[in-house]
């Protein structure tokens, strides 16, 4: 694997299990795979955060999922992809008051960060918390949230 093994250089242990991880992911869409490599990822390196949120990814519709995504909070509060995907969580089986402050969160985290990475979940965020808000399934929480 070229493309692996040349992104690897000057990476730790942890950083290129992480990186065939997301190599499997991307080229081959292989879950299972792509897991055993983020889980020895975090376990070489407890902190790398993206392994932890790639893990989530794979188990999104989930508690465990939302544990992941815990953990990558935990490791950097300022990951805010992850506060996305539990806020997401939240909405989709209808707990609202639980998702709206993660929510918000998000958004103060993603704005004073990398914005332009963010803008379209910034977007359906701020289009959520509204609706929420104003008590009415309008467009976005009409594809999130499972009756």
């Amino acid at each position: 694997c070229f493309i692996v093994r040349d992104q690897a250089q000057g990476q730790s242990e942890a950083e290129i299990e992480h990186t065939i991880g997301v190599g499997l992911l991307n080229a081959d869409n292989q879950w299972e795979r792509a897991e055993k490599h983020f889980k020895k990822a975090v376990e070489l390196d407890p902190k790398l955060d993206r392994a932890w949120y790639n893990l989530g990814l794979i188990y999104i519709d989930s508690e465990e999922g939302m544990g992941y995504f815990r953990k990558a909070i935990e490791v950097n509060p300022g990951y805010s992809p992850a506060y996305y995907w539990i806020a997401y969580y939240y909405t989709r089986y209808g707990k609202f008051k639980e998702a709206l402050p993660i929510l918000e969160d998000y958004l103060r985290i993603a704005k004073a960060g990398t914005a332009d990475e963010e803008a379209g979940r910034i977007q359906t965020a701020e289009a959520v918390i509204e609706e929420i808000k104003s008590g009415k399934l309008g467009k976005e929480l009409s594809m999130i949230y499972i009756k």
